[in-house]
């Protein structure tokens, strides 16, 4: 059976639809669908943090790992409650 080189999916797997190549977004259409559900991602329990890094993984074509780590890097550090100063030198 041949596989495609490409994807490693095989052609019977292709003809028979249990496999739809991913149709691919831009760089700055992942960037914008990134930064809008990181701010749902970043709310979420864990539950729905599932669910939306489902959805996010099927509209990107991403991997679970990759897509997880670009929702926490979505928004940037978590802003500091307390302003620290710098400490006194003795």
């Amino acid at each position: 059976m041949r596989k495609c080189p490409r994807s490693g999916v095989s052609a019977r797997a292709v003809a028979a639809g249990y496999y739809v190549p991913f149709m691919g977004l831009t760089m700055s259409q992942r960037k914008a669908v990134t930064k809008v559900t990181a701010v749902r991602y970043r709310s979420a329990r864990k539950g729905a943090k599932a669910l939306i890094l489902d959805e996010l993984c099927a509209l990107t074509g991403w991997h679970r790992d990759h897509a997880r780590k670009a929702l926490r890097a979505g928004l940037g550090p978590w802003p500091l409650s307390v302003a620290y100063r710098p400490r006194v030198p003795v």
